[in-house]
């Protein structure tokens, strides 16, 4: 017996090529013809013969005989009198899985055809060059039917009338797909006949009315993996809790499953699924309890339908039920699970009731749809403002979603202004102390953090945590989360000692009140090892993120994006820590899970590419970091504009990517344009606008253009420390950057004099074994070899030395600069056999670390060559 949707009666010819018996066709479509075609066997046996003649001569023939029952997919026909036979064959072909029982270990299932069989099929008696381009286009052919055999031998005979040649198959396709998929040929090879629509039709016409509805629900969505589930989860949700509008065809089909203990009922809706499966319009998996139409049926279901926006509606209606609020590892995998099926449906936008908005809105933001999501939020907004008014506590949540949705569109200043509206609005209407108040008050805070007015949020974010600790508590769930924002607004500052210790608060509260291994807790822990690591304190941190790490992907799973946002934390340490391999390894993984997870398109996944192509760079890896941040900037542009904060992030580091690799006029080009973006999108004044006159000035000195380079990392400088304040860290590095552009400018005793200032303020504020304060004296001891003191590059090189081989470790890409720094000393002072055994260590260890191709490895091997001809 041959099961199939596709290719079946084919197969079922082919299957009796070589036997020598007489066949009997028969049409098993329904009764009708099927005992018609039996009575015709015994035609030369009795005048008016019967089914019963028939089955007597089959019965009682001593010749080999084959009963060949083609297209047996009506449910409703038992077939059990016509296979039973104690000698003889029979064939069956059906696209009904039920039918399969009459002989279960003797049954073939065909989903559909390879793609090189349907090939061979549709070039069949067509006239075609031999080309590699004509196999391409076939190809094409083929998959976009799906590999479908009917719809594949329907096209090669339309192609074979010389209606169109086979390059312009597709496109004719395109346009005219249901004409096409209805068109019967003339000429066939075989005698089949029914087209593809014609086919499934007739089986949709044989449905009863409910799984009829089934079907065009279904055929809205995308045609996979459609969760079985959200019919009941859609129901639940409707029965218990909501109100707002639903169409009367959706309202009635899922009140029909509600049992008289006002329960849904499981049985009768596989009663509906083994209905509709019987007729292979649709497949089920049953492990995983969902849904799959073939591409044409779906097309072919769409088509037919003659109330396509009340279905349209009622699909979107149903997928919105269906869809929760993301609180749980469940509800975020059931959203993720839904996001095709939403963005299928709402191609053309979404006609559902505004009242029903708000889960598919948060759905594609979860999904990093933000597009999508904002055009759902707009939507919902202007009806709420429309309906009720723009005071009405309804509008204000919606105001909210919207404003959270600019924000990651890197829109801040729209953002900025819907929450100083709804602000204002819910002081007035629910007072200062109300809990929905503080939460504007916390959102208008973390949009000033967005737009570099650190200062501005911490007066809201302390001010908030006040109020919520006199309102809520100091143990509620909401006053931590204030105090864990604020904690993050010091770090902003570069207040890392008041960013700790509020840190490591937050997280014993957590601990106490949640649990050490509740996801909250475990984001407390994490920003608390950043806090180390802000600190320089990367080797104590390690442990604590690979703890991190392991405690989400038991707690969370391996793939939930908490943990691979861990992954990319741990990789970030690695990297800190010199071990930029392992770094390698482990972006690596993270984002082939989240190309894998969320795809290759979202901003979680553009992240990853932007951290892998960082790691490529700190190997030295520069053309493999070009290849992926060409990419990510393109995706990011397509995703996420151009004028995305993220997108100008991506064109940055391709500039700098740039530079590496020497192409400093390109470079040039694309600092202007990102500085010139920044300041229009974020403001003169925003870090990130800043960095981009960093970024700048390091171009102009790459060219020689120092006194442009100069006049920029003042004017940064300047910025930095009326907006950040004197000691910030980004102030320090701004200075630290104008005491380089001195240095190449050539005026060392200039640069001498800021990078002591540097320093001084460094070992103030971070401490004397901060990664950033060895940076500091490193750079210092340059400037003493440059203008001939010796003696203070040699005592402060050893002392760099030291301190970098107890805090980074002995093989830190950093601690072996300050050994090659060293040995060039040795040299200076002509102590080359000295200098020749720390060259030969470090070149030794890069090798190990870097690998052979660094630049850094490089250098190492051409001092050795030099020291080795000198000696």
């Amino acid at each position: 017996m041959v099961s199939a949707v596709a290719g079946k009666r084919r197969l079922g010819l082919s299957s009796f090529s070589e036997i020598r018996a007489e066949v009997f066709f028969i049409d098993a479509s329904d009764r009708f013809t099927l005992e018609n075609d039996l009575k015709a066997i015994a035609n030369g046996i009795s005048d008016k013969p019967t089914v019963n003649d028939a089955l007597h001569f089959l019965r009682t023939s001593t010749e080999e005989w084959l009963l060949f029952l083609d297209n047996a997919d009506d449910p409703s026909l038992n077939l059990r009198p016509y296979v039973a036979w104690s000698h003889g064959n029979v064939l069956i072909t059906t696209r009904n899985p039920e039918v399969r029982g009459h002989a279960p270990e003797c049954s073939i299932w065909v989903d559909k055809l390879e793609v090189e069989d349907a090939k061979e099929l549709l070039l069949r008696g067509v006239d075609f060059d031999e080309s590699s381009e004509a196999q391409k286009v076939a190809s094409e052919i083929v998959q976009i039917l799906g590999c479908l055999a009917l719809a594949v031998n329907q096209a090669r005979a339309f192609i074979a009338l010389n209606i169109c040649t086979l390059y312009e198959y597709l496109p004719t396709y395109v346009q005219n797909r249901r004409a096409l998929l209805e068109e019967k040929a003339i000429q066939t090879t075989d005698d089949y006949e029914n087209t593809v629509y014609t086919t499934w039709t007739l089986s949709f016409n044989k449905l009863s009315s409910s799984a009829a509805l089934l079907l065009e629900l279904l055929c809205f969505m995308h045609h996979d993996t459609i969760p079985s589930r959200i019919f009941e989860d859609a129901w639940k949700v409707f029965e218990q809790q909501f109100d707002g509008a639903v169409p009367a065809i959706l309202l009635k089909f899922l009140s029909s499953f509600k049992t008289v203990h006002s329960v849904w009922d499981i049985f009768r809706f596989r009663m509906l699924i083994k209905e509709i499966l019987s007729f292979s319009l649709v497949e089920f998996n049953v492990k995983n309890q969902t849904f799959s139409l073939h591409p044409l049926v779906q097309h072919w279901a769409q088509s037919r339908c003659h109330r396509p926006h009340e279905l349209l509606c009622s699909t979107q209606t149903l997928l919105s039920l269906a869809t929760p609020i993301p609180e749980s590892k469940e509800d975020y995998r059931m959203v993720m699970s839904l996001l095709p099926h939403l963005r299928s449906s709402a191609q053309n936008g979404l006609v559902v009731h505004f009242t029903l908005l708000r889960c598919p809105g948060n759905a594609f933001r979860v999904g990093g749809m933000y597009q999508e999501s904002a055009k759902v939020f707009e939507q919902e907004q202007s009806e709420m403002q429309r309906q009720f008014g723009s005071k009405h506590l309804g509008t204000l949540r919606s105001m909210n979603d919207l404003a959270l949705t600019y924000s990651d569109l890197g829109q801040h200043n729209e953002a900025l202004k819907m929450n100083e509206q709804i602000l204002a609005c819910r002081r007035q209407i629910l007072g200062e102390t109300h809990p929905h108040t503080l939460l504007s008050m916390d959102s208008l805070a973390s949009t000033y953090s967005h737009l570099g007015q650190h200062r501005d949020a911490l007066k809201m974010k302390e001010q908030v945590l006040e109020l919520a600790a006199q309102v809520l508590g100091k143990m509620h769930p909401r006053t931590i989360n204030c105090m864990a924002g604020l904690a993050l607004t010091y770090s902003d500052l570069g207040r890392h000692n008041d960013a700790l210790k509020v840190n490591k608060q937050v997280l014993a509260l957590r601990t106490q009140i949640l649990g050490d291994e509740h996801p909250s807790t475990l984001t407390s822990m994490n920003n608390l090892a950043n806090n180390y690591s802000d600190l320089g304190q990367n080797r104590d941190v390690l442990e604590m993120k690979e703890q991190i790490l392991a405690l989400m992907a038991l707690v969370l799973g391996e793939k939930h994006p908490h943990t691979l946002k861990s992954m990319g934390n741990l990789a970030l340490t690695y990297s800190d820590l010199g071990q930029h391999r392992d770094a390698l390894e482990m972006r690596e993984q993270a984002l082939a899970l989240r190309t894998q997870i969320l795809g290759e398109r979202h901003p979680d996944t553009l992240n990853s590419m932007r951290d892998l192509a960082k790691t490529y760079s700190d190997l030295g890896q520069h053309t493999d970091a070009l290849k992926m941040r060409e990419q990510a900037l393109s995706f990011s542009i397509q995703i996420l504009g151009e004028k995305h904060p993220d997108t100008l992030t991506s064109m940055g580091d391709l500039a700098l990517t740039t530079s590496d690799l020497g192409q400093h006029t390109n470079a040039l080009k694309m600092n202007e344009q990102v500085l010139a973006l920044r300041t229009e999108v974020l403001g003169e004044t925003h870090p990130h606008t800043l960095i981009s006159i960093g970024n700048l000035a390091r171009t102009y000195s790459d060219l020689g253009q120092y006194k442009d380079a100069l006049k920029l990392n003042e004017q940064a400088l300047a910025l930095r420390t009326q907006i950040l304040g004197e000691g910030h860290p980004d102030t320090l590095t701004g200075m630290g950057n104008l005491a380089s552009t001195y240095f190449d400018h050539g005026y060392p005793k200039d640069a001498l004099r800021i990078e002591e200032q540097v320093l001084a303020l460094r070992t103030q504020s971070l401490g004397e074994n901060h990664p950033a304060t060895l940076t500091s004296m490193n750079n210092l001891a340059t400037i003493y070899l440059d203008i001939g003191q010796h003696q203070d590059a040699l005592k402060m090189n050893e002392q760099v030395m030291a301190l970098r081989t107890d805090v980074l470790g002995v093989e830190h890409p950093d601690t072996l600069t300050s050994k090659s720094n060293l040995a060039s000393i040795y040299s200076k002072l002509g102590k080359h056999p000295q200098a020749l055994r720390l060259h030969t260590e470090v070149l030794n260890s890069r090798k190990r670390i870097l690998g052979p191709g660094h630049p850094h490895t490089v250098s190492s091997s051409k001092w050795v060559d030099y020291l080795n001809k000198l000696n």
